[in-house]
């Protein structure tokens, strides 16, 4: 039989099917095993809609035979049944449907073509046809159908659903089509992929998904509670939602319905009705209920004073006999005295009016071992008692037999509610009583507890209420009477201050540390407590003060709280500063003279001792190197150590040999002192020896016979090593004491997990001390290791100071935590910058030149840019970020090194490239310097670019001196330039950043930025320091549109975290994001 108006498509068979299924009978189909298909059409005589059954064959291991009912206007199912084991819409039944829709598709039919004899270029051409088409047919479906909702269709007796879900169009009259409806099950479980939804639709339906429930027969859905009203207002948002088979949409209005309730009494029945009129349809599950009005589609919300079973069970209330109708009134008022019940005609009643007395009766009631405690709130008409919280004109009572109608004084009831809900209570409908939650604290919940009961309840019982509390009520409030802090002194066998908390109540003395414990695990920090305290002594009884006649012990207990032992605190002399000691309280201090002075001193470094130098110190030390002086002086006397952490060329050497100087005019120096230093500095060492304390005698630690020097150690004063060679002869160092360990540029032990770390930490010494101008380069760990090596233990350990401080400020942006921090190390750190102290210094002018790349360097670099990004991406999906550093890094070299020069690149694109954008802007600045005689330091981080620029300085016969990591005479080439043999100094920023004094050149090229502004610093500090006399202007060479910009933005950042940790003043619009390296590639 020829099949005509057969129409099917793939969304019809992706509602009917699962994928696995379709996707086994579409190869089915391609691979031809369709044998026969015929369609017959009949019509039903109960409704009149054509129903279309197709008979067919299909080859699977046997041939089987299906019958296949299509989808039509009143069913959207597939029903096929088929011969094969499975027996029901299988792979068969797919494969027939799919051979329907290809040979009735609008567009020209595909027929096996004679002349295409092969059978994999048959399938070939089936599938690619297959394919184009059904992405025509998507779009032409996409435009045409869309998604609509009908309310309350309720089509068969065993569906429950509120909604169905139908695919519909608009038909060329302009009417809205009836619609397919879609069987749900299978709906919910592909419907992110039907193209006629749009992305409101499917989020709707993903939130219907969460409230569907399974039956014997398919999802239903429900609209109940407060979450289905909010679908509910959803849908008919979406203008697509219909109540039944209505055509015109729903409309939400604002007006609300007042639903009321009366007896419609007839001769012999009465029938409890609404004033719903035939229109109107009641949504009672939902909270609010809602009516929709069938004739106009208007939706909205109904107001009435029962619940929703409530309503539900009187909307659906039966006929009763008027015989019984007075008896079934009198025993709903005696059994529900709250629900206000239309009476009938028929039911005697009296009226009362009167003035309402508030009931209060505040009690306790177990739940779990605890006690909740509660206000149950009533208003009572002469004896006839009104909850609080129900609401009407009237409420109707009945009391021995009589019943009542109360006409309230709304009015009233509501003043006496204000006087309850301003106090700070709410009413909690499922125990119908006032709770004090905690909100914002508990402190704050039970302080209203505390106010109302001594404070509110006499006035109101004053006022005329009836207040009644239960002996189960069993909140009781105590005040105490001093608070007195005892402090044992610390000694040299007991380095630490122990200090107990008490309070006086009723004579009676209580520890202070076990009542706090709560309020530390509920506020974060003192600042955040309430004006009121109330401090559990026991169940029930607490400890009720004012927080700010605690709060300076408060703060220390907060801060100080892990060094908890019993009732007391353990202060090392390095907390002491955290003391908050404040004279002006109550408070009774004991014992705590030694403790209280140091903390002060800790604190501003007032009554810190200043110091006579030695005078033998060949040096006249300015203001700040002086107090650098009595701070030394002041961490040595009182055991501690610290980082002296100037900016580069405030003399910390000059004030680190000025100490120990005096420490041997005293006769201190007692045993050797060992400084360990990069390679770079061991010269500046000896130099600075010999020139201001010649009475202290070194040994230099360094060269190949170093070996034999170990046993001359204990006849010098300062020992002198380098970071390497330390870590080289740990074992020689181990059974040997120094009175004190000092590591110059420190951030070297930044890593705390290397070799080198461990092994310096392992030395031995007295005290410690760290010489670093930039403590924190990177992130707060390297500050961390730095004390680590100071004074174990001062910033607990790696993790904890990763979970309590380094994770908030850095990550989570917590300055708080970072004040706190700032307190914690301020003692121990002492940094001054140039503009602070060095009024004297000439101006430093800061000039970024940019320079732009031709057009064959811009592809390259654009190029490289594209590969890299796509190669980093690839391992960071691969192995993760933390993974993928070595590939990041690689990139951004690649980068680093086309804008500084294409020659840096060891690829075939980059040697055929000539042009260098920043290297001929760099020739045209050195040319100018030059005319203008200014004495130029250039610093480059790559010594293959130091070699480019050498080669154009030598054929401008211009005469430099060059510094590398692999310079063997570095004095001589150091030497041309400060004696003037030399105008440019060409130094690799890793071997001349540090430990120079080159304050003969008065201009600093930086000529490729690096990511971290600390470095860059030190390399113009070897100009810009004490010794200074002329202008400093530094030029920072960068390509414009490159990563050498987002380097710039990069240190930007970087400096406020430094700036933050050391002053407190970071600039909190500006936020430091750990994914930074990954950034700097989108450009």
């Amino acid at each position: 039989m020829v099949m005509t108006d057969l129409h099917i498509t793939l969304d019809d068979i992706r509602d009917n099917f699962d994928q696995k299924t379709i996707m086994r009978g579409n190869e089915y189909y391609l691979d031809g095993r369709v044998r026969e298909v015929k369609s017959y059409k009949t019509t039903s005589y109960k409704n009149s809609v054509t129903i279309t059954t197709i008979f067919s064959k299909v080859k699977g291991r046997y041939p089987y035979e299906q019958k296949i009912v299509l989808p039509n206007e009143e069913n959207s199912r597939v029903d096929g049944e088929c011969s094969c084991p499975v027996g029901y819409n299988c792979k068969h039944v797919v494969a027939v449907l799919f051979k329907v829709m290809d040979e009735h598709r609008a567009s020209p039919k595909v027929r096996e073509h004679k002349d295409i004899i092969d059978v994999e270029a048959q399938k070939w051409l089936h599938k690619f046809i297959a394919i184009n088409r059904d992405i025509s047919s998507k779009k032409k479906e996409q435009q045409e159908n869309f998604l609509i909702y009908r309310l309350f269709e309720y089509k068969y007796n065993y569906d429950k659903s509120d909604i169905e879900f139908y695919r519909a169009m608009v038909l060329k009259n302009g009417n809205l089509s009836k619609g397919n409806i879609l069987k749900r099950d299978n709906f919910f479980n592909d419907y992110k992929r039907k193209e006629y939804l749009d992305d409101k639709d499917k989020d709707i339906i993903g939130s219907l998904s969460s409230i569907t429930s399974n039956d014997y027969y398919s999802k239903n859905i429900e609209f109940v509670g407060k979450y289905g009203a909010s679908l509910l207002k959803r849908l008919i948002a979406t203008n697509k939602c219909y109540f039944k088979s209505n055509s015109e949409a729903l409309t939400f209005i604002e007006t609300k319905k007042i639903l009321t309730f009366s007896w419609n009494e007839g001769e012999k029945k009465s029938k409890l009705v609404s004033n719903l009129t035939p229109n109107e349809y009641l949504i009672s599950k939902t909270s609010p209920a809602f009516c929709i009005n069938m004739v106009k589609n208007l939706i909205y919300e109904v107001e009435s004073e029962y619940n929703n079973e409530t309503l539900d069970f009187m909307v659906n209330a039966p006929e009763l006999p008027n015989s019984s109708l007075v008896n079934v009134t009198q025993r709903l008022l005696e059994e529900l005295p709250n629900v206000n019940f239309p009476l009938p005609s028929k039911f005697e009643i009296e009226e009362l009016k009167c003035i309402p007395t508030p009931y209060l009766s505040i009690y306790g009631q177990k739940n779990l071992n605890k006690t909740i405690h509660l206000m149950e709130f009533n208003f009572l008409y002469e004896t006839y008692s009104i909850p609080s919280h129900s609401k009407g004109a009237t409420s109707t009572l009945t009391q021995n037999g009589k019943t009542v109608k109360i006409i309230r004084d709304n009015k009233r009831e509501e003043e006496y509610r204000g006087v309850i809900e301003d106090a700070g209570f709410e009413f909690e409908p499922r125990l119908s009583a006032y709770l004090s939650f905690a909100n914002p604290s508990m402190q704050v919940a039970i302080e209203r507890w505390r106010e109302f009961t001594e404070e509110q309840v006499p006035r109101l019982n004053e006022a005329g209420w009836e207040i009644e509390i239960a002996d189960n009520f069993n909140y009781k409030f105590e005040y105490m009477e001093t608070i007195t802090v005892e402090s044992s002194e610390s000694g040299n066998t007991n380095p630490w201050f122990e200090l107990s908390f008490s309070v006086d109540i009723g004579g009676k003395r209580v520890a202070l540390l076990p009542i706090v414990a709560s309020l530390l695990q509920e506020f974060n920090s003192v600042d955040e407590l309430p004006p009121k305290l109330n401090l559990e002594l026991e169940e029930g009884k607490f400890l009720h003060i004012n927080s700010t006649e605690i709060k300076p012990i408060l703060r220390t207990i907060f801060e100080l709280f892990d060094k908890q032992e019993g009732d007391s605190l353990i202060i090392k002399p390095f907390d002491a500063h955290l003391l908050d000691i404040d004279e002006n309280t109550d408070v009774i201090w004991k014992g705590a003279k030694e403790l209280k002075a140091l903390s002060q001193k800790l604190k501003d470094f007032k009554g810190i001792e200043s110091v006579t130098p030695s005078p033998n110190l060949q040096a006249e030390l300015r203001d700040y190197q002086q107090f650098g002086l009595d701070w030394l002086n002041f961490l040595h006397e009182f055991n501690f150590s610290g980082i002296l952490a100037d900016d580069m060329g405030l003399g910390k050497t000059v004030q680190t040999l000025a100490f120990l100087q005096l420490l041997k005019h005293r006769g201190e120096l007692t045993k050797p002192c060992l400084i360990v230093m990069p390679t770079s500095l061991i010269g500046n060492w000896k130099n600075e020896i010999k020139k201001f304390t010649p009475d202290l005698t070194y040994l230099e630690l360094y060269g190949v016979d170093r070996a034999k020097k170990f046993e001359k150690i204990v006849k010098h004063d300062i020992i002198l090593t380098t970071y390497q060679l330390a870590q080289r002869d740990e074992d020689k160092y181990q059974n040997r004491e120094f009175l004190y360990i000092i590591l110059d540029e420190a951030q070297k032990i930044k890593n705390p997990k290397t070799k080198m770390a461990v092994a310096i930490k392992s030395f031995t010494a007295q005290y410690r001390l760290a010489l670093s101008g930039t403590p924190i380069e990177n992130h707060l760990g390297e500050l961390w290791s730095i004390f680590d090596f100071l004074m174990g233990g001062f910033l607990d350990n790696l993790k904890t100071f990763k979970s309590f401080y380094q994770t908030p400020i850095e990550q989570e942006h917590d300055f708080k935590r970072r004040e706190l921090l700032n307190k914690k190390i301020a003692p121990f750190i002492l940094r001054r910058t140039k503009e602070e102290v060095a009024k004297e210094l000439p101006p430093k002018t800061e000039i970024i030149k940019r320079a732009k790349f031709g057009s064959k360097q811009a592809k390259l670099y654009e190029n490289i840019r594209v590969t890299m990004e796509k190669k980093v991406r690839e391992a960071i999906k691969g192995k993760g970020l933390s993974r993928s550093h070595i590939t990041i890094l690689d990139a951004l070299l690649k980068l680093r090194q086309v804008c500084c020069d294409p020659q840096l690149l060891k690829l075939e694109s980059a040697k055929t490239i000539k042009e260098s954008a920043k290297l001929e802007m760099f020739l045209e600045l050195i040319d100018d310097l030059n005319l203008e005689g200014r004495k130029v330091l250039v610093f480059s981080q790559f010594t293959s670019m130091l070699s480019i620029i050498e080669k154009q300085i030598k054929k401008r016969k211009i005469v430099y001196t060059k510094l590398t990591g692999s310079t063997r005479k570095r004095e001589e080439a150091i030497e041309k330039f400060t004696k003037g043999d030399a105008t440019i100094f060409l130094i690799s920023l890793k071997a001349g950043g540090v430990g120079l004094n080159l304050v003969e050149a008065d201009t600093i090229i930086h000529y490729d930025p690096w990511w971290n502004p600390a470095v860059e610093n030190q390399a113009t500090d070897r100009a810009y320091r004490i010794g200074q006399d002329k202008a400093v202007f530094v030029y920072k060479l960068i390509v414009e549109n490159s990563i050498e910009e987002q380097i710039i933005k990069l240190q930007e950042k970087k400096k406020s975290l430094q700036a933050g940790i050391y002053k407190g003043n970071e600039d909190k619009s500006d936020k430091f994001d750990g994914g930074e390296l990954v950034e700097l590639l989108r450009l």
